[in-house]
């Protein structure tokens, strides 16, 4: 039997992180529930799909010096968590008691509010492959990771064709200490690096799918770490700081892309430009590019006049708009994109100016930082109809 008492926040705030992991169609039925274990200074919630689990909590001191839970029984139980997560986030401010007893009916009493759900035995539960921290370890902050999820997923593959491109590849070398994800699906590929203190050397791949889910429970704050650990097959990323809980799944199997081949140091006309304003321009262009048929755009750039010119044609009707480079180097070039991949690129991108890359109308665009090589954004063309 498990008792015990805390606030409507921290409940709603610990089961909705722990529900991401609940697969909406479970393989048995104990995968449909939160395990919702009681100990004696916190209380954990787990949801698990057989491939990721998360396990978020709730334990330690508010704000003010107060515990944040207090324990009255300890055990562990199940329950539905659609259903439990519901009822949660239906509850006022305030304090709510949650209880069980011998014939596993689960008590929610928050003052007149009363709900009795049955619940599971939790002996049937599935345990979650343990990551030995005596493995292969580092840590970054939480700010940091989800900046370089943002500006890298993106790029992943939906196809099955190619699992190994549906996840996003970390590697580190302990010569430089950089951390590096990346992300290709054939047709754009994005590389996000950063400086971390460690002496790992590793190399895996993490589901994309997977990695969504831990950058949603990301926060901003300062003080908030991820303490990543890995092995052979599995991944735990574990959050502090913040977003409290434990992130475990597998990895992907298999060698991923030699994506570094994609980036090539030769280019014949680069240009420094407003990020927002050619991001305004392509989502105007945007609005007659509705159907996969026509989603092509031009771009050409006319280096004398340091101007970027726009078009775009469909069934619907016709586009044009020029937008002004602040800086340019090289030939004029005129080449077309896929007008979503190349938007996908340049949403991505923290600044507010930008050098982009070309080596003719036939090879990629590439995308970099102004002096730096924090990020590289690589959209291949399409080929144009004269």
């Amino acid at each position: 039997m498990i008792a015990f008492t805390c606030s409507t926040k921290d409940l709603k705030d610990a089961v909705g992180k722990a529900v991401k992991a609940v697969p909406s169609k479970a393989q048995m039925p104990v995968l449909e529930c939160l395990k919702i274990e009681a100990e004696f200074d916190r209380v954990s919630f787990t949801g698990y799909d057989l491939i990721t689990g998360i396990t978020s909590y709730i334990e330690g001191d508010d704000k003010d010096g107060y515990s944040k839970v207090n324990v009255e029984e300890t055990d562990t139980i199940c329950v539905n968590a659609k259903l439990f997560y519901s009822i949660i986030k239906k509850l006022p401010k305030g304090t709510v008691h949650i209880s069980s007893d011998e014939h596993l009916k689960l008590t929610i009493e928050q003052y007149d509010i009363c709900f009795n759900l049955l619940a599971m035995n939790a002996d049937d539960y599935p345990e979650i492959e343990n990551v030995h921290s005596a493995v292969q370890t580092f840590e970054i902050k939480q700010s940091v990771l989800q900046s370089m999820l943002s500006q890298t997923l993106y790029a992943r593959a939906l196809s099955e064709s190619k699992p190994i491109l549906k996840g996003a590849h970390f590697s580190i070398s302990d010569d430089t200490g950089d951390v590096e994800i990346a992300a290709i699906d054939g047709f754009r590929c994005a590389i996000r690096k950063e400086h971390i203190f460690t002496d790992c050397d590793f190399n895996f791949t993490v589901d994309g799918a997977a990695l969504e889910k831990i950058q949603s429970m990301l926060s901003t704050e300062s003080t908030a770490v991820a303490n990543v650990t890995f092995q052979k097959n599995h991944i735990r990323f574990k959050l502090t700081g913040g977003a409290d809980c434990t992130f475990t799944t597998r990895l992907l199997q298999g060698e991923f892309y030699q994506y570094k081949k994609t980036v090539s140091a030769k280019y014949t006309t680069s240009m420094i430009i407003r990020v927002s304003e050619l991001i305004e321009a392509l989502e105007r262009a945007a609005v007659l590019a509705s159907s996969p048929s026509n989603l092509a755009t031009t771009l050409e750039i006319d280096a004398k006049e340091r101007e970027l010119h726009i078009g775009l044609s469909s069934s619907k009707g016709n586009f044009a708009d020029i937008v002004d480079i602040n800086e340019i180097s090289g030939e004029d070039v005129r080449i077309g994109f896929n007008i979503n991949f190349l938007l996908d690129a340049l949403k991505a991108v923290p600044d507010d100016l930008a050098e982009i890359r070309f080596n003719g109308n036939l090879s990629p665009m590439t995308i970099v930082p102004i002096g730096s090589d924090a990020y590289t954004h690589i959209v291949l063309p399409v080929r144009l109809k004269n």
